[in-house]
């Protein structure tokens, strides 16, 4: 940061880079919204098909004890999905 001794010039310079600083947070910010935004997408988009795979796979789903076995017998397969490094 300039002091009260600091050129005009000196003190020009700070500011061109504090704005290009700002900006580059700001940029930063803004992708990692995005980012966090198109890891839930994937997420969701993930489920879904899942679901839909898994349930086609059952003769007879009428009930919410049915999907939930679903989601029972491939725990290990969604745990490793979502929370193994990748």
């Amino acid at each position: 940061m300039p002091n009260e001794d600091s050129t005009y010039e000196q003190q020009y310079e700070y500011s061109v880079n504090k704005q290009k600083y700002d900006k580059a947070q700001d940029n930063l910010k803004t992708l990692e919204t995005y980012l966090n935004s198109y890891d839930q997408l994937a997420m969701i988009n993930f489920v879904h098909k899942f679901l839909h795979e898994m349930l086609n796979k059952i003769d007879n789903v009428k009930t919410i004890e049915d999907v939930d076995k679903v989601l029972n017998e491939n725990e290990e397969q969604i745990k490793k999905y979502f929370f193994d490094d990748k």
